[in-house]
């Protein structure tokens, strides 16, 4: 009942993200009503649910905010400054926490090894983009269309390595751009320039974690054949 490879796990999990909120559109009035059915509690794991999810989304919108700053300040440094160290720091520690959270996780709850923690942990980061492209279009859209999750045993077509990451290696390629374009500059020269670079570097994660888990799938489906 598994995903075939990774592109069937990016889609069901997109589907995922877009019909909940499909949900959470058609419920919201529950959480502003006086006259709810939910109570107090219910209405914080409603909401709480769905937090991680959030994340993603945030996660992309801050990404593609970054890689259009680091153009700005890689090209005009006149017209587009550092941002305060103030700012960075807890940046860094969100996603460093947010990366950290699901390998924690694993530990404590599933009974497995180290290695299977951290690959079990790649692969949920590499779901992170798929999640906030299924969160923005679920929030946008009204209706999606029904695709059934293909199974190990129904997959006839073989694809390539990444093709279904290419959005991911696109992104990847454009983060590390930038922390190459931010070691060139005189960044380097202020703490807040190695603080934007590791904030750079950090953001890569979700995207290279993708990569992996696609480069994963696929040389299993080659070992499986």
């Amino acid at each position: 009942l598994t995903p075939a490879d990774f592109t069937a796990y990016k889609s069901q999990r997109y589907r995922w993200a877009f019909g909940a909120m499909q949900i959470m559109k058609a419920r919201f009035g529950w959480m502003t009503r006086k006259d709810s059915p939910l109570s107090r509690g219910q209405k914080f794991h409603f909401l709480t649910g769905w937090f991680s999810w959030f994340a993603d989304a945030l996660h992309l919108v801050f990404t593609m905010m970054a890689i259009i700053w680091t153009i700005g300040m890689v090209g005009w440094p006149k017209y587009f400054t550092l941002p305060m160290e103030l700012f960075l720091i807890p940046i860094i520690g969100f996603i460093i926490s947010k990366a950290m959270f699901g390998i924690v996780l694993y530990r404590k709850r599933v009974p497995c090894s180290w290695y299977d923690t951290i690959m079990a942990s790649i692969a949920s980061m590499g779901l992170s983009h798929a999640i906030a492209r299924g969160i923005f279009l679920g929030l946008w859209k009204k209706k999606g269309e029904f695709v059934r999750t293909a199974k190990s045993r129904r997959l006839s077509s073989k694809p390539s390595a990444f093709s279904s990451v290419r959005e991911e290696l696109l992104m990847f390629i454009a983060l590390v751009g930038c922390v190459v374009g931010m070691v060139s500059s005189s960044a380097m020269q202020y703490t807040e320039g190695k603080l934007w670079i590791a904030i750079l570097a950090a953001q890569a994660i979700p995207y290279a974690s993708a990569l992996i888990g696609a480069w994963v799938a696929h040389r299993s489906n080659d070992k499986a054949d």
